[in-house]
Order: C-alpha cells, then structure tokens, then sequence
C-alpha cells in the first residue's frame, strides 16, 4: 500500500511557493478591506545629507489630493543633529504641501564614528483642519527605514543613525 505525503525533498521546493502564495493572498485580503475610491497618501520626499550621507524623508498625509492641499499648508521638517557635521538639502519631486526643512544642531558634538539624528514632523493646517493621519518613513543611506504615525493635529518623532 503506497502512503500518499510529501517527502523531505518535496516539502522543501512547496515551501517557498506556499509562503509565496500565503503574502499574495495576505496583501489582496489587507488591501480590499483598507481601499477607498478617492483616499490614498499624498507625500513629499524631501531628501537631506548630513556629513554626505543622504536620509530620504518621506511625509505622508492620508486623502485625497484636493483635500489634502486645501487643508495642510505644510509639512515642518525640524533635523536635530549634532554640532560639527556638514548638512544639506537635496532635490525634492512635486510636493502635495510646501515643506520647510531646518536643521538644528542640539545633538552633541560630533567627533566621528554614526551620526545620530532626530526628525520631527510637524503640520501647518487650515481652520478646521479635520483629523488626518499622516505617516513619516525614513530612509537612511544604508537603505534601513523606520516609521513613525500620528494624525496632522499631532507631531511625529524618529531617530535614526547615519
């Protein structure tokens, strides 16, 4: 009597395509719950170099795009960085909302080695400005990202390591 299973060998090629399978479906489920005709994230990117080392700053306000240019008036960007490090503003693409970026140099002295930095986000709103969520993804040069939510009415807060 022969006993049908997977053996060994088998199992370990149907792993890979099962987990495969498993995100697709995964993704379709997360998506068709969370989608909405008219809503999605408009962001600006504006991109900063601190001592030559680019950190992508990506601002995310959560709606559509006549809503969220009729009710944010920009994205405040503050950069906290240490005292002795060079610091620049790259190029941005098309912005939703103006965004003002400055760099504050409260961090210490830097002296070598990674250069720790904190971006905090803030909004400049219209009058009832309703609650929007907004979102803040760093990219730093080495390529890790991190993430920070909150709604326009708050501020949002990260650190990261150049």
């Amino acid at each position: 009597m022969r006993m049908f299973g997977l053996s060994h060998r088998r199992l370990l090629r149907a792993v890979p395509a099962m987990a495969i399978t498993a995100a697709l479906i995964g993704a379709g489920f997360m998506q068709s719950g969370a989608a909405e005709a008219s809503f999605g994230w408009c962001a600006g990117d504006p991109l900063v170099y601190v001592n030559g080392k680019s950190l992508a700053i990506n601002i995310g306000v959560q709606g559509d795009l006549a809503t969220v240019q009729a009710d944010v008036l920009s994205a405040n960007i503050v950069v906290h960085v240490p005292r002795g490090v060079t610091t620049s503003i790259g190029p941005s693409g098309a912005l939703p909302f103006p965004e003002n970026v400055s760099f504050v140099y409260d961090k210490g002295t830097y002296t070598s080695g990674a250069i720790g930095v904190q971006i905090v986000t803030t909004f400049t709103l219209a009058p009832k400005t309703p609650s929007l969520n907004s979102q803040m993804s760093l990219t730093t040069w080495s390529g890790t990202t991190s993430l920070a939510q909150a709604t326009v009415q708050g501020s949002m807060s990260r650190n990261a390591s150049l």
